[in-house]
């Protein structure tokens, strides 16, 4: 087991957060190709990881859930992650929007990477915090998978 806490702590449905209207998500794929990659300095889309910034109206609407500044953005992967750990954050919450396939799995490991010590599968459409700080991953996937993540604003 992790030393950082239980599974619980892992994945936990945020209800505080509502759903978020059709007309203030993009799903269209090829539309997010077009924007910049907020994950790459070089700004170009990369096929297994890509993370670009909401629209001001998304942003907007979802700020008044927090009582600290908040940074959203679309992240779309291509393929199947890697265990790692996720930098300058240490959970954020995200929201499905498409799954990447029927199975797809969150995983966290244990300190070694390779022990799942917890694993699910996050509903389509809602949202729930993640810790990012535990080494994690997402198992393979059969189509583009797209969510929306809030974290803290780093600025």
């Amino acid at each position: 087991m992790h030393k950082k806490g239980n599974p619980m702590k892992l994945f936990e449905l945020s209800n505080f957060i509502p759903s978020i209207p059709k007309n203030l998500v993009i799903t269209d794929i090829e539309e997010l190709y077009k924007r910049p990659n907020a994950f790459d300095d070089s700004g170009e889309w990369d096929w297994w990881y890509f993370s670009t910034k909401v629209d001001n109206e998304l942003q907007d609407f979802l700020q008044p859930y927090f009582n600290y500044p908040v940074e959203v953005y679309y992240q779309l992967s291509g393929r199947q992650l890697t265990p790692h750990i996720d930098q300058g954050r240490t959970f954020c919450y995200n929201y499905t929007l498409l799954s990447g396939g029927p199975d797809v799995k969150t995983r966290w490991y244990d300190d070694n990477m390779e022990n799942i010590i917890y694993e699910i599968t996050a509903p389509i459409s809602t949202w729930h915090r993640l810790q990012v700080d535990v080494p994690h991953d997402i198992s393979e996937i059969e189509s583009h998978r797209l969510s929306l993540t809030i974290q803290a604003a780093t600025k």
